[in-house]
C-alpha cells in the first residue's frame, strides 16, 4: 500500500512540473505575440526618427551622401530594407515620392517601442527563463546562415544539407528556424529543407547577451546578490536584497548608473507632478546612502515600495531585475 502512495505522489509531482511548464511556455507565446523585437540595426534607425517630428526629411538625407551624390543601389537596398522593418512592424507610417520618402507619422506603437521592449525584456528573461539556448553544434550553424545575406535576406530558403540533420531539426523545433514541411529524408541518407530565419534567430546574440547578464546574479557589482527576479509576480514581491555584506557588493558606479537609467525611466512614466518629485526624493536618497549598506538596503526598499504604490509596473520591475528583489 505504501509503495502504490509513494507512486501516486511521483506521478501528481510529475504532472505538476509538466503543468508549471506548459503554464511558462503560454507566457512566452503571449508575450512573444504581443512584442516583436527589432534588430539592432533597425533599433538604431528607430532612435534616430524618435528625435525629429520631420523624420521624412532626415531619412530622404541619407539616400545621399556628404556631396549630394546618391549613394550605392546596394546600400539603398539596405537603407529600403530597414525602413521597411519599421513600417511593417507598425512603428512609424511612411508615404512615398519620386522614390523617396516624402512624408509620415510616427506610430504610437513607435514611440513606445522601447518601453514596451524593457518590458518584455523583463519577462522573458526573469527568474523562469523560458530563453532556449542552443547546443555549440547548432549555434554555430545559426551563426553561420545569418552571416550569409541570401539566408538572411529572403523569404525561404533551402537549407544546405552538408549541415546534420538532427541539428537542423533542432533549430525548427526551438523556433530559430521556420519550415513549413520540416526536414524531408532523401534516399541514401541526404535530405532537403526549406526555410526561413526567425526574427528569434536574427536577435538571438542579444536575447542571449541580455539572459546572461540578467542570470548573473552571484556577480554582485552587475546584478544583485539574490539573481532571483519573479518578474510574474512583481505586485506579491517580498523585499529581499541581499545582506549586509552582499549589499557591501554594490559597486559605487553601479547604483550611479542604475539610478541614472532609473531617473530617465521615470521621466517617461504617466505620473504626477508630486509623484514624480517624490521620487526623485527618493532616487537621492539611494544615492546619498551609496556607502552604507544597511541604509542602502532601506532606501532602494522605500524606492521599490513607491513604485508599487504609484502602479509604475516597469519601474518596479526595473528595480526587481537591478537589485535582485524577490
Amino acid at each position: 500500500m505504501q509503495s502504490i502512495d509513494k507512486k501516486f505522489k511521483k506521478l501528481i509531482k510529475a504532472i505538476e512540473q509538466e503543468l508549471v511548464e506548459e503554464i511558462e511556455k503560454e507566457k512566452m507565446r503571449i508575450a512573444r505575440s504581443q512584442f516583436e523585437l527589432l534588430d539592432s540595426e533597425s533599433e538604431q534607425l528607430l532612435m534616430e526618427i524618435l528625435k525629429d517630428e520631420n523624420f521624412p526629411n532626415e531619412l530622404t538625407r541619407k539616400f545621399f551622401d556628404s556631396n549630394g551624390n546618391e549613394i550605392s543601389y546596394r546600400e539603398q537596398e539596405k537603407l529600403r530594407a530597414l525602413i521597411h522593418e519599421l513600417v511593417s512592424n507598425g512603428l512609424i507610417t511612411l508615404h512615398w515620392g519620386d522614390n523617396l520618402p516624402l512624408y509620415g507619422r510616427i506610430e504610437q506603437k513607435g514611440r513606445s517601442y522601447f518601453e514596451r521592449k524593457t518590458q518584455y525584456l523583463i519577462l522573458a528573461n526573469g527568474g523562469n527563463m523560458s530563453f532556449n539556448y542552443l547546443d555549440e553544434e547548432s549555434e554555430k550553424i545559426l551563426k553561420e546562415l545569418l552571416s550569409n545575406e541570401k539566408f538572411v535576406n529572403v523569404p525561404c530558403f533551402t537549407v544546405p544539407n552538408s549541415y546534420p540533420a538532427s541539428a537542423i531539426e533542432n533549430l525548427i523545433r526551438l523556433g530559430y528556424l521556420d519550415s513549413k514541411k520540416g526536414v524531408e529524408y532523401l534516399s541514401g541518407g541526404s535530405y532537403v529543407c526549406g526555410a526561413r530565419l526567425t526574427q528569434s534567430a536574427k536577435s538571438y546574440d542579444e536575447m542571449k547577451s541580455r539572459v546572461e547578464k540578467y542570470n548573473r546574479g552571484t556577480i554582485n557589482n552587475y546584478y544583485g546578490p539574490t539573481g532571483n527576479f519573479q518578474g510574474a509576480n512583481i505586485s506579491n514581491a517580498q523585499i529581499q536584497i541581499g545582506t549586509k555584506e552582499s549589499t557591501q557588493n554594490f559597486s559605487i558606479e553601479y547604483i550611479d548608473e542604475a539610478m541614472k537609467e532609473f531617473s530617465e525611466m521615470a521621466n517617461k512614466e504617466n505620473l504626477s507632478k508630486e509623484q514624480k518629485e517624490e521620487l526623485a526624493e527618493l532616487v537621492q536618497d539611494v544615492l546619498e546612502k551609496n556607502k552604507k549598506p544597511n541604509l542602502l538596503r532601506r532606501a532602494i526598499k522605500s524606492l521599490f515600495e513607491f513604485t508599487k504604490e504609484v502602479g509604475a509596473s516597469v519601474l518596479t520591475a526595473y528595480l526587481c531585475a537591478k537589485f535582485g528583489i524577490v
